[in-house]
C-alpha cells in the first residue's frame, strides 16, 4: 500500500498539503486524482511519493501487466535518486515473483541485498527462499536457514515452513516434521485471531506464492 501521508513530515507547506489530498483522494476512492498529486510530489524530489506511485501501479498490475512497467518506473526513480529501500523492495518482488513475464532472480536478489532484512521480513523471507535453491546466487543453506529463523522469531509460519525444508535437505526428516506441525500450529492461531495478520505472508494464498521450488523447476523446463 502506499506510504501513508500521515507518516510524511515535511517542511514544505504545500507538499504537506498535498500530502493531505492526495491521501483523502485515495480513501475516497479518486485514485486517479491522487495519482495526479503524487507525480507532483515526485516530481518535487520526493522519494515517498515515487514509491507510492510504485505501490500503486503494483496493486493495479493484475489487471493489466502494463501497470507493471509504470511500478518499476517510479520504483526505479526512487532507487535511482534516492536509494532507499522501500523501492529496492518493489523491485525485488517484480523480479522475484516474475510479474514483468519472466523471473530474474540474479536482480531480485541484488535488490534484496540493498533491504535490511530485520526492518522487511518479507524481503527476508524472499532472500532465504533464493540462498536455500541456489537461484540467483550462490547456494547458502546456513544463510538461508538464519534468515528464515529471523522470519520465525518473529512469528512467520513461513519461517518454521523453512526451517522444516533445511532440516529436511540436511535429512533430519523428524525435525521437519517438527517445524511443519509448529508452522501449522501458528497458522491456525493467527487466523483465529486476525486472519488479515501481515504475518500470514506465503501462507497458503496471502500475497503471492514466496516459495519457488515449483517456479524455478519450471523455469529450468522451459530453457
Amino acid at each position: 500500500m502506499p506510504i501513508d501521508a500521515s507518516e510524511i513530515d515535511s517542511t514544505d507547506p504545500v507538499e504537506a498539503e498535498i500530502w493531505k489530498q492526495a491521501k483523502a483522494a485515495l480513501k475516497a476512492g479518486k485514485e486517479e486524482h491522487a495519482i495526479a498529486m503524487l507525480r507532483e510530489l515526485a516530481n518535487r524530489g520526493d522519494w515517498r511519493a515515487s514509491t507510492s506511485l510504485g505501490y500503486i501501479f503494483e496493486s493495479k498490475g493484475a489487471k493489466s501487466p502494463a501497470f507493471y512497467a509504470q511500478a518499476v518506473h517510479w520504483y526505479s526513480e526512487a532507487v535511482a535518486k534516492w536509494d532507499r529501500p522501500e523501492p529496492h523492495l518493489g523491485l525485488a518482488r517484480y523480479y522475484y515473483f516474475g510479474v514483468g513475464g519472466h523471473h530474474d532472480f540474479q536482480r531480485a536478489y541484488e535488490h534484496l541485498s540493498m533491504v535490511p532484512s530485520e526492518q522487511y521480513i518479507d524481503a527476508a523471507l524472499m532472500m532465504a527462499e533464493l540462498l536455500f535453491l541456489g537461484v540467483g546466487v550462490k547456494r547458502d543453506i546456513a544463510r538461508a536457514s538464519q534468515l528464515f529463523s529471523l522470519a520465525a522469531k518473529h512469528g512467520y509460519p513461513l519461517g518454521l515452513l523453512g526451517l522444516g525444508r533445511v532440516a529436511k535437505a540436511q535429512g533430519d526428516h523428524w525435525k521437519s516434521v517438527l517445524y511443519s506441525v509448529r508452522a501449522f500450529l501458528a497458522s491456525a492461531r493467527l487466523i483465529w485471531k486476525n486472519d488479515n495478520d501481515v504475518r500470514l505472508l506465503g501462507v497458503g494464498r496471502r500475497r503471492g506464492r514466496l516459495v519457488l521450488e515449483k517456479v524455478v523447476g519450471n523455469c529450468t523446463k522451459n530453457t
